[in-house]
């Protein structure tokens, strides 16, 4: 049983035809990295939450409409990918995962990005091309620390003033 594995800290198992993940994986305590991309995931068990070590969590290519809340409790992610989803909206409570560096929300159905999305002042690389976005909200100027900004084949006609702010970008597409 995977639940025994509690001195586990990196976990892949991407493409492995998971479907769900079993309520047993918040007794691997000590993981540090969470991959699961490719396995057809539709939401994420409560127990996720307890991953309170949790760095880095590959959730790429499954079938999440939303930001599953369990991630809201993994406060020290660094690193969260989401792409190739079905995800229409980030919720409010993304800018409270403070911690985070990289966010990869690419090839979803975004049509917006919370305001909230300010808060993330240690991101470095954003990625959210091919979504339905039309507008960047005005805090994305507090994303002080942001290097790598890709929000292309999307339908944004300006960005905002604050966009100015963003003096450590390196690449934009």
């Amino acid at each position: 049983e995977i639940g025994n594995l509690t001195q586990l800290e990196v976990l892949h198992l991407h493409l492995a035809r998971l479907g769900s993940l079993p309520p047993e994986i918040g007794n691997l305590t000590n993981l540090r990295v969470l991959g699961i991309s490719g396995n057809g995931i539709e939401d994420l068990p409560v127990e996720l939450a307890q991953l309170e070590n949790l760095e880095e969590l590959y959730l790429s290519r499954n079938q999440l409409t939303s930001v599953p809340e369990p991630i809201r409790q993994l406060t020290k992610l660094r690193v969260l990918e989401l792409q190739e989803n079905k995800l229409e909206s980030l919720p409010l409570w993304i800018g409270e995962l403070t911690q985070l560096e990289v966010l990869h929300v690419s090839i979803n159905a975004l049509t917006e990005l919370p305001p909230t999305i300010g808060h993330l002042t240690k991101l470095r690389v954003f990625h959210a091309y091919r979504n339905s976005l039309s507008t960047v909200p005005e805090q994305f100027g507090n994303l002080i620390s942001l290097e790598e900004l890709h929000l292309h084949l999307n339908y944004i006609s300006w960005l905002p003033e604050s966009f100015g702010n963003l003096r450590s970008l390196r690449s934009v597409r």
